[in-house]
């Protein structure tokens, strides 16, 4: 769990010059000889297999991919990779034991609880982008560096006199977008035979992800 929850606080930087996709899948789920992902999160708090690869911002791809591109998954090349795409969306559903997967009635003897996503939109990584600018063209520098900050951006102006040729750089940078998650949680009801009534929850995918790690929901944002 505590390797898992330190590459989420490396996939999930607020502002970011590089988004390079970790080699490490979340603990646990991996590929076989075929590229088919295969086992679970080990340590996490719900049963979460390779089925999720696509919500949880895994794709096979370049091994040193940029996470800035959402790229549809390509049999063809041989490497997964862990981005900060999630994008758990309507549908996708989980329960807090492996023992889920039999016959309805008797899984309800098992499950504690069952997380079902009723909407969400996807998370998108932090943005980043470098101007370069001669000593001639300041001028030029410091109005695109207006223009981006009234749509949101944050820039840094940089002056290197000692450069050869470009003595100015306007680094602009986007804040990541951490997506929303609605969700209803449901327990078996006192009897077993079915679920009780939903409590509903909507928060980021980031900290959606990180419930599913630590199954807190009290620090979900």
């Amino acid at each position: 769990m505590k390797r898992d929850l330190e590459l989420l606080e490396t996939l999930t930087p607020l502002y970011a010059k590089q988004n390079k996709r970790q080699k490490r899948l979340f603990g646990g789920i991996y590929p076989n000889e075929n590229n088919a992902l295969r086992g679970s999160a080990q340590g996490w708090a719900y049963y979460i297999t390779g089925a999720y690869a696509r919500s949880l911002g895994m794709r096979l791809g370049p091994p040193n991919a940029e996470d800035d591109t959402e790229d549809q998954d390509d049999s063809t090349k041989t490497v997964w990779t862990q981005g900060s795409r999630f994008c758990f969306s309507e549908g996708s559903m989980m329960y807090d034991t492996p023992k889920c997967r039999q016959v309805w009635r008797e899984a309800l003897k098992c499950i504690s609880e069952q997380v079902q996503v009723t909407s969400g939109t996807p998370a998108v990584p932090a943005a980043y982008k470098r101007y370069r600018y001669t000593d001639a063209d300041v001028k030029k520098a410091e109005a695109k560096g207006e223009e981006l900050t009234s749509q949101g951006w944050k820039v840094e102006l940089i002056h290197n006199p000692n450069a050869h040729k470009w003595n100015w750089f306007l680094d602009k940078y986007y804040p990541r977008n951490p997506g929303f998650v609605r969700f209803k949680v449901q327990k078996p009801n006192s009897s077993k035979t079915g679920l009780g009534q939903p409590v509903f929850y909507t928060t980021t995918q980031d900290d959606f992800v990180r419930m599913l790690i630590t199954g807190d929901r009290e620090c979900m944002t």
